[in-house]
Order: structure tokens, then sequence, then C-alpha cells
């Protein structure tokens, strides 16, 4: 079993939608993602392979802020290969890929407990205007310089969520 990372190919396209398919109970994250790709706000785009077929997938797409700062979502997995920690992998490689490109921020939205794994946190997020402040919003600074305030404005695609 060969596994490895690499970034997204339009050739992965069908298999991150079955992906997507699969690991979400509605059709809302596959939605996502393609509007973001198509709208240019996809940025970082990752999949996991096992012997050349895609597994996991993960995406950081833009923000309009006062700083360089990412959205991370979503985050997916294959059924057959979740708890093998490759969205972990995943994720970690998304953040390794954001701080090469000199990102300050990354947001998400989602569980405290599965994000706080890799530094995000909602009190560094405390400090930000966003629509999405009333959900769980997490941070990580990858930046010490970043600023800890200021309004975020999260790409349109993410407008379907409410």
């Amino acid at each position: 079993m060969i596994f490895g990372i690499r970034s997204y190919r339009e050739e992965d396209r069908n298999a991150v939608e079955e992906l997507l398919a699969l690991a979400f109970p509605t059709p809302t994250e596959s939605d996502l993602v393609s509007e973001l790709r198509q709208a240019g706000d996809a940025v970082i785009e990752l999949v996991a392979t096992i012997d050349g077929r895609v597994c996991g997938h993960v995406m950081l797409s833009r923000l309009n802020a006062p700083m360089h700062a990412l959205a991370l979502a979503p985050v997916s997995v294959h059924p057959a290969h979740q708890g093998k920690r490759i969205g972990d992998r995943l994720v970690h490689q998304a953040i390794d890929e954001a701080r090469g490109l000199g990102v300050q921020l990354l947001l998400a939205l989602g569980e405290p407990d599965y994000h706080g794994r890799f530094g995000f946190s909602q009190a560094d997020a405390s400090g930000y205007d966003c629509v999405y402040a009333a959900h769980t919003l997490l941070a990580l600074r990858l930046d010490p310089d970043c600023p800890r305030e200021g309004r975020i404005i999260y790409a349109a695609p993410f407008n379907a969520l409410g």
C-alpha cells in the first residue's frame, strides 16, 4: 500500500466529488468546493492517495481580511479510511504549505477538539469580526505579528452554508 499527499489536479475532479458525496450527508460541501474552484478562491487544494486512488481531500480558500488569511474547509476522508489519521496528515500538509506562502492566519469553522489538535483556538479567533463568529470560529496564527482583530469576510460560496 503506497500512501501519498499531492496537489489537486483537474483529473481528480470526479474522484473528489465522489469522496465528498461519501464523506458528507448532503451535497453542501461538494457544491462549496466546486464553487470555490470556479470563483478562483481555492488557494491550496490537496488530495491524499492510496495506491494512486484519492482517499482524502482538503481545501484552503481565500478570505477578505486585513492580513494574508485563508479558510480551512472542507476536510474529507473516504469512510473506508477514516480513523487512519489521513485527515490529520492532510491538515498538517495544508498548514505547512500555507506557511510557505506567507499566510499569516488560518480560520476554520468546526469542532474545537478536532481543530485544536493543529493549534486552532476560539480564543485566537475572538478579535475577528466575521459573520460566522456566532458559530464555532477557530483561528490558527501562523505569524506572531498577525493582526489580532479586524473584519474577515469569507468567499461568496460560503454564503450557502448559512
